[in-house]
């Protein structure tokens, strides 16, 4: 209390235009502890000056490494040997707790509606393809509450949805009758909560390797963001992993780019590949260097034309990079995107989407996503992948979502076809072709064959 006094007593020290701020963060001690939280300080410092114009020249506002006000210092005065956090990182720490404040309130006001925030996290692993767009914002409010909460469910769910793929397409290489429905219900919401975890981990960019609150073995590895995501081949969810490490940026550039040189081979090009396109796409400085590592690529396969097809996709990834900073005047990622997808597959079992409807373009890239074919497996779904990445990896996270008004369209409700054509290309790619017999029968009285001279019966067929 007496340095509260101390404190307001000092404000005569400083002019009245900046009163209001130091009274402001007199008010807001949550602030004032996340900045003392996230500047690097020395450990020696017991306080701390907060600068509210000129780092140099002040006015100051003194602080204890705890967040108690001491007093004020005017313009003028030093702040020594008290270290100074400036002007400007108090500005771009508000503006964010302001951010986070905000979507925190809206976060909230939609859980009350939803039932709660236990329920709509819960939604996350158990809504499949059908999480809404209005969903998926109020968890973004949610994110700095529970990040390591999620983490845990993302190699949760990556470890369930693994587990379960082998004993499924096991099981429909011999008939995909009979099969346990809830078996294929299961695998289901954890294959699409993979990118919806993803997602939200990855919200906190290039501090989300460091950023949980968990043990330093208990880290995210810097695969678990594509492998999880490229693992079973859902565009959607392969794409929202790439989006993941775009934002996450340089932490992962060194790692992904030591990958895709050290294991090229189908999976990988989808795990790194993607995962390097999309961060040269949203990162204009990476651009010559990412280009450079996706075209230049000694590939190993099994065959010549599999060495051959592996070259064409990181070729085509490679395109999209260098592509993605010349667009024409006036063009978008996301019109860029659709138009290239409008000229490569034109849908012929509904109405062209017009070019100058922003909501119609949005609804075609959106159902696009959301397309059931093997992106690893499918030579078109690849392609239209690369495209949709043009806007993907530019993309607000929330805009990969499918508003609630929108969603029967694009995502309608489960049945269990939908996992047996998740799984269905993969199964007939993996089917073994039995060689019918060309051999003929010998007949019991027929010469031996062995040429003894003798009958068959009475020699060989004995």
């Amino acid at each position: 209390m007496a340095h509260d006094l101390h404190f307001l007593e000092r404000l005569s020290r400083v002019e009245s235009d900046h009163v209001e701020l130091a009274l402001a963060l007199y008010h807001d001690v949550p602030l004032v502890r996340h900045l003392l939280e996230t500047h690097p300080l020395p450990d020696s410092a017991a306080r701390v000056a907060l600068s509210l114009d000129d780092p140099a020249l002040g006015p100051f506002v003194i602080v204890t490494r705890e967040g108690d006000f001491v007093t004020c210092l005017g313009p003028g005065m030093s702040p020594a040997p008290h270290p100074v956090i400036p002007r400007a990182h108090l500005d771009r720490t508000s503006r964010e707790l302001t951010r986070v404040r905000d979507a925190l309130t809206r976060a909230m006001a939609h859980a009350e509606v939803r039932g709660g925030m236990n329920r709509l996290v819960k939604r996350v692993v158990k809504a499949g393809d059908r999480l809404s767009r209005e969903d998926f914002t109020a968890l973004i409010g949610f994110q700095p509450l529970i990040r390591a909460a999620l983490h845990l469910a993302l190699h949760a769910a990556s470890t369930r949805a693994a587990d379960a793929r082998k004993p499924l397409l096991h099981a429909t290489r011999r008939s995909a009758r009979g099969l346990d429905p809830a078996h294929l219900r299961r695998y289901w919401p954890d294959v699409w909560a993979i990118g919806h975890l993803i997602t939200l981990v990855a919200l906190d960019g290039a501090d989300t390797l460091t950023a949980l609150p968990l043990p330093q073995e208990d880290l995210p590895n810097p695969d678990l963001f594509s492998w999880s995501a490229s693992n079973h081949g859902v565009t959607a969810v392969l794409l929202r992993g790439a989006w993941a490490v775009a934002r996450v940026g340089k932490p992962l550039l060194g790692p992904y780019k030591a990958g895709l040189h050290t294991e090229l081979f189908r999976e990988t090009t989808l795990q790194y590949g993607f995962g390097l396109a999309a961060m040269g796409i949203r990162h204009a400085k990476y651009q010559a260097e990412i280009v450079k590592v996706l075209s230049r690529q000694h590939v190993r396969a099994t065959s010549p034309a599999g060495a051959e097809a592996f070259k064409l996709r990181l070729q085509t990834l490679s395109d999209m990079v260098a592509a993605s900073h010349v667009l024409p005047p006036g063009v978008d990622a996301r019109l860029a995107a659709f138009t290239l997808c409008q000229y490569a597959t034109q849908r012929t079992s509904a109405p062209t989407p017009s070019p100058d409807d922003p909501a119609e373009i949005e609804l075609d890239l959106l159902t696009r996503l959301h397309d059931p074919a093997d992106v690893r497996l499918d030579t078109l779904a690849f392609v239209d992948a690369c495209r949709l990445l043009l806007w993907v990896a530019r993309a607000a996270p929330e805009d990969l979502y499918v508003p609630a008004a929108h969603l029967n369209l694009v995502a309608p409700p489960w049945t269990p076809e939908r996992t047996l054509d998740l799984l269905d290309a993969e199964r007939r790619r993996s089917v073994r072709k039995v060689t019918p017999r060309t051999s003929t029968k010998i007949g019991r009285n027929a010469p031996c064959p062995c040429n003894s001279g003798r009958k068959h019966k009475l020699c060989c067929g004995a």
